[in-house]
């Protein structure tokens, strides 16, 4: 699985992913204050899903028709500790979940809801 990483997204989950074996890039590595539309268009463009905290992507996607191709993964990490979080995200990526054309919310519990996106 490729990902883009948002900035807002804690480096020990991207260290973590990366050592499952993942390709991420990390938004806080290389374009740090980027805005989330121009994310999303490089998400898209690298045919990357979006690994982001950031709640506006889904008023981006669903309420103006942003593209979000190939999917987007929403963490919505709670009060558990940073080290249940990151675990919570490797094991949700790692699983049989289908993730294109989905948006995807991954909370730190573990819990997952997924939501298609809207047509293009």
């Amino acid at each position: 699985m490729r990902l883009l990483a948002d900035e807002c997204v804690p480096a020990p989950i991207v260290r973590q992913l990366r050592s499952d074996g993942l390709d991420v890039e990390y938004v806080a590595e290389d374009e740090l204050g980027t805005g989330d539309s121009d994310v999303l268009s490089r998400a898209g463009r690298d045919g990357r899903f979006l690994l982001t905290e950031d709640r506006d992507v889904g008023q981006l996607v669903y309420l103006q028709g942003v593209p979000a191709s190939p999917g987007v993964i929403y963490l919505r990490l709670g009060a558990e500790s940073l080290s249940e979080s990151v675990q919570a995200v490797s094991a949700a990526l790692r699983s049989d979940l289908v993730f294109p054309e989905r948006f995807t919310t991954v909370t730190g519990g573990g819990a997952v809801r997924q939501r298609r996106l809207p047509p293009r």
